[in-house]
C-alpha cells in the first residue's frame, strides 16, 4: 500500500514514522510527501517527493479542480491512504472523503461537522461548556489583565496570544477579526495524542506536557501518566467523535483539565508519543489493511519520557546529491 502525506513541510519525523509502520507490517509500499513547496524539506526524506497543487478553495468549482488534481496523483501513484497535516486542507478532505473513498482511496480525517467544530474556537467552546468539559473561562467584559486572546478560526500558534493590555487586545482584534478571549491560566500545558477508531471509539491517549514551546510548537516535551487528562480526553475525543489521530491540548490547573482547542490530525511533535508507545501510524496501517490493531490497552505507555527537538541543515547539490548536517 502507498501512503501520502500531504502538506508534508517540515514533517520528516512523520514521514519516517509511516515509512516503520509498513516495514513492521511486512507490507510493501512507498511513503510518498506531498506539498506545494519544492523546497519542502520532507521531500528529501520520503520514498518519494511530489510537488502538489496549492489548495484554493475560493469557490465550490476550484475545490473540485483541486480534487481532481490529487486523485490524478493517486491514480499515477497508486495511493491507497492520504494522511493530511495541515490544518487549512482538513475542511477539503473531509468534505471529498467520501468522493476519495468511491476510487479506493482512504482518507484519515474524521467528519465534515468535527472538523469544522474543531477549527472554530467560539463553537468549540460552546460544545465544551454544554456537554460538561472545562474550558478557561470566557471573558466578556474585560476588567483585569493579563487576558488570552485566540483568534476564532486561527491555525497556529501565532493566532493565539497574552495580552497585557486593552491596546494589545484591540489590536489583536483587528488584526484577526473575531476572537475569542479567555482567563491567562498560569498553569502546566499539555498536548495529548489520541487515536480512535473508525467507530471514535478511543484505542490510546498519551499526554505530553509542554515544557518549552517556540511559535506554538513544542521543543522540549515530557510523557505524563496524568490520569485526569487522559479520561478526560477520552471522554471528549468520543463526545467530539474524533476518528484515527488527533491531538488535544489543555491546561492542567490546581488539579481541573481545561481544554483550549482540538487539531484532528497528526501535531508536530506527536514523535514523542510514538517513541512512549503510540504507534498510531502503524495502527492506522493495520486499520486500513482491515488487521487487528495492536493498540494496547490506555495507558500503557512510557511515563516520564523526554523529547528534545532540533533541526537539521539539508544541503543539495547541483547534481542533486543530498547533505544532511545536524545543527
Amino acid at each position: 500500500m502507498n501512503i501520502l502525506i500531504t502538506s508534508a513541510a517540515r514533517k520528516v519525523l512523520l514521514v519516517q514514522a509511516f515509512q516503520k509502520a509498513l516495514k513492521d507490517e511486512g507490507m510493501s509500499g512507498l511513503v510518498f510527501a506531498g506539498d506545494s513547496s519544492p523546497d519542502s524539506p520532507t521531500l528529501s526524506f520520503a520514498d518519494k517527493g511530489i510537488v502538489l497543487p496549492a489548495l484554493s478553495i475560493e469557490n465550490s468549482e476550484r475545490e473540485w479542480e483541486f480534487f481532481r488534481d490529487i486523485l490524478d496523483v493517486c491514480e499515477e501513484c497508486a495511493i491507497g491512504l492520504i494522511v493530511p497535516t495541515r490544518d487549512g486542507e482538513l475542511p477539503f478532505f473531509s468534505n471529498f472523503k467520501w468522493n476519495f473513498d468511491m476510487c479506493g482511496i482512504r482518507v484519515a480525517i474524521c467528519e465534515t461537522d468535527t472538523v469544522r467544530l474543531c477549527q472554530d474556537k467560539i463553537a468549540f467552546a460552546e460544545f465544551c461548556k454544554n456537554n460538561g468539559f472545562s474550558i478557561p473561562n470566557q471573558i466578556a467584559d474585560i476588567t483585569g489583565l493579563p487576558v488570552f486572546v485566540r483568534a476564532r478560526n486561527g491555525w497556529s500558534g501565532g493566532m493565539a496570544r497574552r495580552a497585557d493590555s486593552m491596546a494589545e487586545v484591540a489590536i489583536l482584534k483587528r488584526n484577526w477579526g473575531d476572537c475569542i478571549i479567555q482567563e491567562n491560566i498560569d498553569a502546566p500545558e499539555y498536548t495529548v495524542d489520541v487515536f480512535s477508531d473508525e467507530d471514535s471509539k478511543v484505542l490510546s491517549v498519551i499526554p505530553r506536557q509542554r515544557i518549552r514551546v517556540v511559535a506554538g510548537e513544542s521543543i522540549v516535551g515530557r510523557t505524563e501518566k496524568n490520569a485526569a487528562i487522559m479520561c478526560e480526553c477520552q471522554r471528549l475525543a468520543e463526545a467530539l467523535k474524533l476518528k484515527y489521530h488527533s491531538v488535544i491540548q489543555c491546561f492542567y490547573d490546581d488539579g481541573i483539565v481545561k481544554f483550549i482547542e482540538v487539531n484532528p490530525r497528526y501535531g508536530g511533535a506527536s514523535n514523542l508519543s510514538f517513541r512512549a508507545g503510540g504507534e498510531s501510524p502503524r495502527w492506522l496501517v493495520q486499520m486500513v489493511n482491515g488487521r487487528i490493531v495492536t493498540a494496547p490497552p490506555i495507558g500503557e505507555f512510557v511515563d516520564n519520557l523526554t523529547m528534545l527537538r532540533y533541526s537539521k541543515d539539508i544541503f543539495i547539490y547541483p547534481d542533486g546529491k543530498h547533505e544532511n548536517l545536524a545543527t
